[in-house]
């Protein structure tokens, strides 16, 4: 007689017979059990946080992410953002992953905007992609139109830009929903009463496609309101639900269809605006519909019974919120603003019982700064997140992941030491230098000023291949390395795997790596300790360029509004006296000028005049020409002034010098009170 249980064990052995038979008859494809291999450490794999990357591919661009800016249909993921540079004036760009966000393909413009003031909107089913912007009129302003641009094979090529509405009326506000081959556009149909007192009636209009929006149908008004200010649209199968407020009555309301829009159900309310005051976000999943704002509701039965509104999280995240479900996993995304408006950031929440309850609170961004307009998008448990960080000089959009997926290493903020490498160092180091040095650290003659000098190195990996990237500095007077007595240099490899100098810095630094990634290499920053306003280096292909000036914090706003534009004008005149003082004070070294120069500065920084017109100094500059100097900081009577200029110098070496200047009038005179070097570039 058979036990209890072993039919089951029996039958496990049989499949397992039949599929061991299947290989031996047809063979097995070696990537096959490769994705096989990669599918199962998947899920014994704990998912978890991976680092942020950049995809932004213009450090001069303006990317705004305002609508619904990501869409993921299995491994593939889909961002859209617009550009309201000078040069792109609000064009739509489009990137995509296809291996869960682990690489990314280069940035796509895909049109060209005529006049476009409203914030596009991405959404997929499978390879179905659509695409939805206002665009305006050149001719009259008050009129505009509901575009849309489709794809039908995943994002690869992309069909001419449709026109959805009426060119003679005012759209606005486009959502879409898609599922399959079902396309549900709403759109607001305006009607200006009063436009520069904010009186204008917004009827939202609904249109249905059949065939991937290719063709559709006669546009309906399904909601009463001509006051509805804002809404969202969502789809899970058969069922279509919309909610939205309605500003006649102050409610949040909601409105289902099960039969793929054709039929909707009563209008009902959920909630009045003390809870609900902002743009509602809706998801769906089987049964289960969730609805985010400044409150939280949820339904477990396709939206006909609700439960209370329960808060999330704290303080006015605006209309800067996002809601994503899938399977049993609510994910929530909201732009905290902190309890004064400062420090923007992009906090997490995720539940996994379909929204019961939910995990502590989770800050998405690594780096302190401004983080904006945040957007996610989910499949199961792997969750994908993008939004707009500004802390440093430029915007950048900036991608994170939630996944089981083999994490992509990360490299240290602090520059690591050497130990990951220590078997090898010596070895790495020698290759690196031609064989001139073979250790860590020590000391070396420098013949050309004799002089005995020390050198250390440092091993770090920044394209995370698993190999070393070399820096060196070696110190010693500035008789031999310049005005500040110590240089790094960095060793990389090139394509055909021989090691080259790609920067010399004058200074010692320590360098710190940046979570963001371009041309497979991590952005970094050189401090030398004296404050956190560091400048950002970009690898190129060939070496790290000055990417950012400054790393500064960019509080351009002021708390006291009422004292806004009072003071602006000093504030200004202020920044141009900052910039002569040091435009100045380089123009006098260029004239052999040194007393000029020297008054310039504080007795602290100038020491003696001797000191400083001795040509270990400053006393053997014959020539100076100015490239840049800009004022790029300024807190108080505090300003920091970043210069480029060329400096001749026999007694030296001529450069290219790029140099960070602290100055104030703090006293009510105007003195430069620091000097430090960001790069230099010899020209013999």
């Amino acid at each position: 007689m058979m036990k209890t249980g072993e039919p089951s064990k029996n039958i496990g052995l049989i499949k397992f017979a039949a599929a061991l038979l299947t290989l031996l008859i047809f063979g097995c494809n070696k990537n096959d059990i490769s994705d096989l291999n990669n599918k199962q450490s998947e899920a014994k794999r704990e998912p978890q946080w991976h680092p942020s990357i950049s995809l932004s591919d213009d450090k001069n661009g303006s990317p705004e992410t305002l609508g619904k800016s990501i869409a993921s249909s299995g491994d593939t993921i889909h961002v859209l953002y617009s550009d309201f540079s000078y040069e792109n004036r609000g064009d739509l760009f489009y990137k995509r992953s296809t291996d869960g966000g682990t690489n990314w393909q280069p940035m796509k413009k895909i049109n060209n905007s005529k006049g476009g003031f409203g914030s596009p909107s991405i959404y997929c089913s499978g390879k179905n992609l659509g695409i939805i912007w206002i665009e305006g009129n050149d001719n009259d302003w008050y009129k505009s139109q509901v575009f849309l641009k489709r794809s039908t094979d995943g994002g690869t090529t992309w069909e001419k830009d449709v026109s959805l509405t009426d060119k003679n009326k005012r759209a606005s506000f486009p959502v879409i929903a898609i599922q399959n081959d079902n396309f549900y556009l709403v759109w607001s149909d305006d009607k200006i009463i009063d436009f520069w007192k904010g009186n204008i009636h917004r009827r939202p209009k609904l249109k249905i496609s059949r065939d991937a929006g290719q063709n559709w149908n006669n546009e309906v008004s399904i909601i009463n309101s001509v006051k509805s200010s804002s809404y969202n649209i969502a789809t899970s199968g058969d069922n279509v639900y919309l909610t939205w407020l309605d500003n006649d009555t102050k409610e949040l309301k909601f409105k289902s269809s099960n039969n793929k829009g054709d039929i909707w159900g009563e209008e009902k309310f959920l909630l009045g605006t003390k809870d609900f005051f902002h743009v509602p976000d809706i998801s769906a999943s089987g049964s289960n519909v969730f609805i985010l704002s400044n409150s939280y509701i949820r339904s477990s039965d396709y939206g006909s019974t609700w439960s209370a509104g329960t808060k999330l999280f704290d303080g006015d995240s605006y209309f800067f919120h996002c809601i994503s479900s899938s399977e049993n996993y609510v994910n929530v995304l909201w732009r905290d603003i902190g309890k004064y408006g400062e420090n923007l950031t992009i906090n997490h929440r995720r539940s996994t019982d379909y929204g019961l309850t939910w995990s502590d609170t989770f800050p998405l961004p690594e780096i302190e700064g401004t983080s904006d307009a945040p957007n996610i998008t989910s499949s199961g448990n792997e969750i994908h997140t993008i939004w707009i960080d500004q802390h440093l000089k430029y915007s950048e959009i900036l991608y994170r992941r939630f996944s089981s997926r083999e994490i992509v290493k990360k490299s240290d903020e602090k520059f690591p030491d050497t130990v990951k490498f220590a078997n090898d160092a010596e070895k790495i180091i020698h290759d690196a230098t031609n064989g001139e040095f073979n250790s860590v650290s020590g000391t070396f003659m420098n013949t050309d000023c004799n002089e005995k000098v020390e050198y250390g190195f440092l091993l770090i990996d920044l394209n995370d291949d698993g190999n070393p990237e070399v820096f060196q500095t070696v110190s010693g007077t500035q008789m031999c390395y310049g005005k500040y007595g110590c240089e790094t240099t960095a060793f990389f490899k090139n394509e055909k795997g021989e090691w080259n100098i790609s920067n010399s810095w004058i200074g010692c630094f320590e360098i710190k790596i940046l979570p963001s990634v371009n041309n497979s290499y991590h952005d970094i920053q050189l401090s030398s300790g004296w404050d956190d306003n560091l400048p950002v280096w970009r690898w190129n292909g060939k070496l790290y360029e000055l990417f950012a000036k400054e790393n500064y914090d960019r509080t351009d706003d002021h708390s006291n509004k009422g004292e806004e534009n009072e003071g602006n004008d000093q504030i200004s005149g202020n920044s141009i006296e900052a910039t002569n003082q040091v435009r100045s004070w380089i123009e006098s070294l260029g004239k052999r000028d040194f007393q000029a120069a020297y008054n310039l500065m504080t007795p602290s920084l100038s020491k003696s005049y001797a000191i400083f017109t001795s040509t270990n100094r400053y006393g053997g500059i014959v020539k100076t020409n100015i490239h840049s100097v800009e004022t790029v900081s300024s807190s108080g009577c505090n300003y920091v002034v970043v210069a480029s200029y060329d400096s001749y110098d026999p007694s030296n070496r001529d450069g290219k010098f790029t140099e960070r200047f602290s100055v104030n009038n703090c006293s009510g005179d105007w003195q430069i009170t620091n000097i430090k070097n960001i790069s230099v570039e010899y020209y013999r």
